[in-house]
C-alpha cells in the first residue's frame, strides 16, 4: 500500500479571511457545567448510522433517545421492552472465573466444559430478562483476557497449571504457542456463545486487527501500520493478513478509543488523531464495518480517569469517526458515584449537526482523507476531512492542538482543482458544505455512469446514460484527490479505460459536463 501524502492543507496565521456562510454555533444555551440532558433543546432527527447507547440505565428512555439519533440500547435493565431491532447486548465477563483464563490470562489449564456451564447459566439469565430468549440485533463480547507483552506471556512458564510440554519450550516457541492457544480459546468461546443467541450482528469489544495503543502510534510509519503483519493483534491474525477462527466470528469490528489526557496536558490534543487512527489503521487490514466504542470521560490515566472530557471532544467524537469510514458508534458509560451528564449535550450537538447533512452519507459517496491520522500526530496541523456527493463536498475541520480557545487559524482546504479558505477559532468543530467548481447552474443530476468489470485489473469499460447531450471530460483520481488520468471524451457514450499500473486500489472515475456530474468508485486489483 502507498504512504498517504500531504494534500490540501495550507496553514497560516492571517487576518481578514472572509467568514464562511455556514452557521457554526447552534443556539443551545447549555454549558459544560450543566448536569442534565437537555433533550428539549433538540428537535427529532435521524442518522444513516448505528448509534448504540451503552451507558447507565438511569437516564435511558426509548423516547427521546431513539427519536434523536440513537438506533440501539445496550443495557439489560428494561431491554425486554424494546423490539429486537433496537436491542444490543454486551456480554461482560466472558472469561471471568476461578480458572487460569480468568485468573492469569492463560489459555492453558482450563476446563472448557466448566466454561460452557458458566456461559449457559449466564445466557439463561440474560434470557430471563428478555422474555425467555436472547434475541437481539447486536451481540458484543467483552472478553479482555489475554497478555499483549512478551514478558507477561513468558512469565506464565513458571505456573504449575501450564502443561510441562509447553514449559519446556524456548521462550520464542512458548510465545507462539500461547498466541495460538489463546486465539483458539477466544474462537471457541465466540462460536459457542454465538450458537446460543439470536443476533443479526456478532462482534467483540476491542478485539480488532490493530491493537489499541496510544503510546507508540508515531513509532511505526503509516506505511508500516498498513503493511507490516507484525503490528497485527495476534487474536485476529492469520499469517500475513487479518483473519483466523476468532476474527471470522465477527460480523463487524468494535475498536475502542477512550481518551487519556485532559487539557492542557502535552498529549491532550492527540485525542482526535488517536480516535481516527483506530478506524483508519483497521480499515487498512479489514473490509468489515467498524462501530467504535467511545466514552465521555477520561480513561486509564490515574490523574484524569473518570473526569468529563472537554465539550469540543464530545462534539468532535460524534462527527469525525464517520469521515474516517466508521459505520457506527457505541457510547459507553458506567454508573458514576456523582452523575454528571453535561458531555452528553455536546455529543448530541455533534450528532444533530451531522444529521443536517446526512444525505451526504446516503447511497454512494466518496470520503476525502487528505492526510492520515497517524501523520497528523507528527505535524499537529488542523485536521480536516470531507465527503463528496452530487458535485458537492461536506468539510469538517478542527484544531485539537490549538493553544487557546481564542487562537484563530486560517485553513485552505483543497481537493483536486477546487479549494476554499475557512477560519477556525480555538477548538471549534467546523462543518460546512461547498459546491465543487465542476458544477454550475441549478440543473438536477441527469447522468449515470456504469463501470465494468468492477473490481478491474488492467482495463475497465464504461457506459454513460444521460438525457443531456453535452461534451464531457473523464477524470480518474484517488481518495487523496491526486489525478491519475484525464481526457476529453466529447459526446462519447461508451468506451474503454486503461487503469494505470501503479495506481492505488481505490479510485474514483468522474465524468463531468457543463450541466452534469457523476462519480463512480473503482476497485483496482
Amino acid at each position: 500500500m502507498r504512504k498517504c501524502l500531504v494534500l490540501g492543507i495550507l496553514l497560516f496565521f492571517v487576518q481578514g479571511v472572509k467568514a464562511q456562510d455556514c452557521v457554526q454555533e447552534l443556539p443551545f444555551p447549555f454549558t459544560a457545567s450543566d448536569n442534565e440532558l437537555r433533550w428539549d433543546l433538540f428537535p427529532e432527527f435521524s442518522l444513516p448510522f448505528s448509534i448504540v447507547y451503552a451507558g447507565t440505565p438511569r437516564i435511558f428512555y426509548p423516547d427521546p433517545f431513539f427519536s434523536r439519533g440513537f438506533s440501539h440500547a445496550a443495557h439489560p435493565n428494561g431491554i425486554h421492552a424494546l423490539p429486537s431491532t433496537r436491542k444490543a447486548y454486551i456480554y461482560y465477563g466472558v472469561a471471568s472465573s476461578g480458572q487460569p483464563w480468568g485468573t492469569h490470562k492463560s489459555p492453558f489449564g482450563n476446563d472448557l466444559n466448566e466454561y460452557k456451564k458458566k456461559w449457559d447459566s449466564e445466557i439463561d439469565y440474560f434470557a430471563s430478562l428478555n422474555d425467555g430468549s436472547v434475541e437481539v440485533d447486536v451481540f458484543c463480547l467483552d472478553i479482555e483476557m489475554h497478555h499483549k507483552s512478551r514478558d507477561s506471556i513468558v512469565a506464565l512458564k513458571q505456573m504449575a497449571f501450564v502443561p510441562q510440554e509447553f514449559r519446556n519450550l524456548s521462550d520464542d516457541a512458548f510465545v507462539q504457542q500461547y498466541q495460538k492457544s489463546m486465539r483458539d480459546l477466544y474462537a471457541e468461546a465466540a462460536k459457542y456463545i454465538k450458537s446460543k443467541v439470536k443476533a443479526r450482528i456478532f462482534t467483540a469489544y476491542g478485539d480488532v486487527p490493530i491493537f489499541n495503543t496510544f503510546t507508540n502510534l508515531t513509532g511505526p510509519s503509516w506505511e508500516r501500520w498498513q503493511t507490516d503483519p507484525e503490528l497485527l493483534n495476534f487474536l485476529c491474525r492469520d499469517g500475513n493478513k487479518a483473519g483466523g477462527a476468532f476474527y471470522d466470528q465477527m460480523d463487524i469490528l468494535s475498536p475502542n478509543a477512550y481518551f487519556y489526557y485532559d487539557y492542557p496536558h502535552l498529549f491532550a490534543g492527540d485525542y482526535l488523531a488517536y480516535l481516527m487512527f483506530q478506524i483508519e489503521s483497521n480499515a487498512a487490514w479489514s473490509t468489515k464495518d467498524q462501530w467504535v466504542f467511545l466514552w465521555n470521560k477520561y480513561s486509564y490515566t490515574p490523574r484524569y480517569v473518570g473526569q468529563n472530557i472537554k465539550s469540543w471532544m464530545s462534539e468532535a467524537m460524534a462527527i469525525f469517526p464517520f469521515f474516517s469510514g466508521a459505520k457506527g458508534l457505541w457510547l459507553w458509560d458506567q454508573e458514576p458515584s456523582l452523575p454528571s451528564y453535561a458531555p452528553y449535550n455536546y455529543f448530541m450537538k455533534g450528532l444533530y449537526r451531522l444529521a443536517q447533512y446526512k444525505h451526504f452519507f446516503e447511497g454512494d459517496y466518496q470520503l476525502v482523507k487528505p492526510m492520515s491520522a497517524r501523520e497528523h500526530l507528527d505535524t499537529q496541523e488542523p485536521i480536516w476531512r470531507g465527503v463528496i456527493k452530487d458535485g458537492k463536498i461536506l468539510v469538517v475541520a478542527h484544531q485539537p492542538w490549538a493553544s487557546s480557545a481564542e487562537q484563530e487559524n486560517a485553513l485552505v482546504v483543497r481537493y483536486g482543482n477546487w479549494s476554499t479558505a475557512i477560519k477556525l477559532k480555538g477548538y471549534e468543530v467546523f462543518m460546512c458544505e461547498f459546491p465543487l467548481d465542476v458544477v454550475s447552474g441549478n440543473e438536477p443530476e441527469t447522468m449515470q455512469v456504469t463501470v465494468y468489470p468492477n473490481p478491474g485489473k488492467e482495463k475497465v469499460h464504461f457506459t454513460i446514460q444521460s438525457s443531456i447531450d453535452e461534451e464531457r471530460t473523464l477524470e480518474l483520481r484517488d481518495e487523496l484527490g491526486r489525478q491519475w488520468l484525464t481526457k476529453n471524451i466529447s459526446y462519447q457514450k461508451a468506451g474503454e479505460l486503461e487503469l494505470p499500473k501503479n495506481a492505488p486500489s481505490l479510485l474514483f472515475l468522474s465524468v463531468k459536463g457543463k450541466k452534469t456530474y457523476y462519480t463512480q468508485k473503482i476497485i483496482h486489483e
